[in-house]
C-alpha cells in the first residue's frame, strides 16, 4: 500500500508543474544561426544547457550543425540553474578519434582544457500570441573567438520577435484543461488522505 501512496505523491508535482502556457498563447520554435562557426575548424560548438544532466552523455547540450544552426529549445530549470543559455566552443582534440562522440558534461562546467564559453545568449522565445502568424523565429549571430585570450563571444546581428500581444479571449478548451488538472490534483490528494486514514485504522 505504501508504494501506491509514494507513486501518488510523486505524480502530484508532475501534474501541478506541467509545462503550460497562458490561454491565448501558442508554442513556437526559436532557432539560432551562428554565421561563421565554420571559420573555427579546431572547435565544435554547442548550446548549453539544453536540459538537466540525467546521466546520458550529451543530454545537457545541443550541437551546432555544420551550417551554424541549432534550436534554442530547452529546459528552463536547467538554464536558471546555469545562470543563462550559452554558446560553448569545445576543442576537437578532446573528442579523440570520434568527433561525433557525445560531449562530456564536465566540459561545460569548466573542467575541459581549452573549452570557451560565451556570455549569456538572449532568452529563448517559447511562445507567442495566437494572433501571431509565425510559428518559428530566427536569431542570427556572428562568433568572435580568441583562443590566445581564452575568449568567446556571440554577437547578435538580428532577431525576429513575436508581434505585440493582441488580447485573445481564452478558448473554452484551455479553461477546461485547467479545470481538469485542478480536479485531478484534488482527486489525488483525496485518495492519499483516504489511504492514510485506512492505514492508521488497520495499524
Amino acid at each position: 500500500m505504501r508504494w501506491l501512496i509514494g507513486c501518488l505523491l510523486l505524480a502530484i508535482p508532475t501534474v501541478t508543474m506541467a509545462d503550460m502556457i497562458p490561454p491565448g498563447q501558442k508554442w513556437v520554435s526559436h532557432v539560432a544561426i551562428f554565421e561563421n562557426t565554420a571559420e573555427f575548424r579546431d572547435y565544435v560548438f554547442f548550446v548549453w544547457p539544453r536540459d538537466l544532466s540525467r546521466g546520458a552523455p550529451g543530454n545537457s547540450s545541443v550541437r551546432v550543425n555544420e551550417n551554424g544552426e541549432t534550436g534554442l529549445g530547452g529546459n528552463p530549470l536547467a538554464r536558471a540553474e546555469a545562470g543563462g543559455l550559452f554558446l560553448v566552443a569545445i576543442p576537437k582534440k578532446l573528442f579523440g578519434d570520434d568527433i561525433n562522440a557525445p560531449p562530456k558534461d564536465e566540459w561545460f562546467e569548466g573542467m575541459g582544457e581549452g573549452v570557451l564559453k560565451s556570455p549569456p545568449l538572449p532568452r529563448e522565445i517559447r511562445s507567442a500570441p495566437e494572433s501571431e502568424p509565425r510559428d518559428k523565429f530566427v536569431s542570427r549571430f556572428v562568433v568572435k573567438l580568441d583562443s590566445k585570450e581564452g575568449k568567446l563571444d556571440a554577437i547578435l546581428l538580428s532577431e525576429e520577435r513575436p508581434s505585440a500581444s493582441v488580447p485573445v479571449e481564452a478558448k473554452p478548451e484551455s479553461s477546461r484543461q485547467m479545470i481538469a488538472i485542478g480536479l485531478g490534483v484534488a482527486a489525488l490528494l483525496l485518495v492519499v488522505g483516504w489511504l492514510g486514514v485506512r492505514m492508521k485504522k488497520s495499524g
